[in-house]
């Protein structure tokens, strides 16, 4: 059996650099145009997310995304073998997984990571990024009864010799990073102790052994989200897939916070969510900075907000979202930073809603 090396593992993200646009957008006392920013000096500058520079060519990333999709059939399969039973149907509401997503990591974002980390081969890249294959396991209601029974059958599936478990990250968000004891730990899908028991019983079966390095029982991101990240790979392959267990409310809203996470750091975001990158991206520019760290403290309150939600028995019908308040002292903002309408902004994007 070959066991991976230590560079497979992610590595730390550096810095991200800002700066590198030519527009300045400052917070103007009146809505501009239809907008709420007012573009000051650019002369006509448009609001666009600066062009990143292609270090690795497009046809070689477009060969790792072709792999990834392949490799990407194999997992969902699994999965759905593996927890196909526990989805909520129609006839089944109760059932304890409310979604099963995967997903193979799109030509950009392989050029842009690729580009960050100075992986410029096609081996390389295809050694190093362990994020090419992923997969989502959204309970119905994030309690830990279901995230361990959702453990349950990943040690079932251990024991079968149908998945090794390489790597446990338990993600609690960094707004948790002052609370002591079980104010922080009510944020977690699963105990320390079942981590515990999760990466013991992994080892005593396993050839490859999870070490304290690959081992994170507490791991604040500063994403502010709390989720159950499991690194697996199938026995006898050189490649992985990524797992994240988390609950409904959570995963919603994540979805949303992703493509904001993106805009605020200079990420690739597609085109379709422009109307959200208007209002996002003027944050990151000089004069704006306590606006965007008052923004960010916002949408920290929204994920324990999320987190905290009372379980759902049945299918969600609609969503909400903590408002906003005194998060943000600038009225003319206000409004347009609020989750509610920039989910809904979200969902005119993707034409779910008109």
């Amino acid at each position: 059996m070959k066991i991976l090396p230590t560079s497979i593992f992610r590595a730390t993200e550096p810095p991200l650099q800002r700066g590198l646009q030519n527009a300045r957008y400052i917070v103007s006392k009146t809505e501009a145009a239809g907008g709420i920013w007012d573009a000051a000096a650019t002369h006509g500058t448009p609001k666009t997310l600066v062009s990143r520079t292609i270090d690795i060519q497009r046809t070689t990333a477009k060969q790792i995304n072709a792999i990834a999709r392949a490799r990407q059939k194999k997992v969902d399969a699994f999965k759905h073998e593996l927890f196909g039973d526990l989805l909520v149907t129609e006839y089944s509401p109760s059932n304890i997984i409310y979604e099963i997503k995967g997903r193979a990591k799109s030509t950009d974002s392989i050029i842009e990571k690729a580009n960050t980390r100075k992986w410029y081969t096609k081996d390389e890249i295809l050694r190093k990024m362990t994020d090419l294959n992923g997969t989502k396991t959204v309970l119905r209601d994030g309690s830990r009864p279901q995230a361990n029974r959702v453990l349950d059958r990943y040690i079932k599936a251990i024991e079968d010799r149908k998945i090794e478990l390489l790597e446990i990250e338990n993600k609690r968000p960094i707004a948790c990073q002052g609370m002591k004891g079980d104010e922080a730990q009510m944020r977690d899908y699963v105990s320390p102790e079942r981590l515990q028991d999760l990466r013991d019983r992994a080892n005593s079966i396993q050839t490859h052994k999870i070490d304290k390095e690959h081992f994170k029982d507490i791991d604040y991101t500063d994403g502010n989200y709390s989720a159950l990240h499991l690194l697996f790979r199938f026995p006898g392959e050189n490649w992985v897939f990524e797992e994240q267990i988390m609950g409904y409310d959570v995963a919603v809203y994540k979805d949303l916070d992703d493509i904001i996470w993106k805009i605020l750091n200079n990420k690739n975001v597609d085109k379709k969510y422009k109307p959200i990158i208007d209002i996002i991206k003027p944050l990151t520019e000089p004069g704006n900075a306590r606006l965007e760290e008052q923004f960010n403290e916002y949408r920290g309150n929204v994920f324990l907000f999320q987190r905290d939600k009372a379980p759902h028995i049945t299918k969600h019908k609609t969503e909400w979202f903590l408002p906003i308040k005194d998060e943000i002292d600038n009225d003319v903002v206000r409004e347009k930073l609020d989750m509610n309408y920039l989910y809904e902004l979200k969902l005119r994007c993707e034409g779910k809603i008109k």
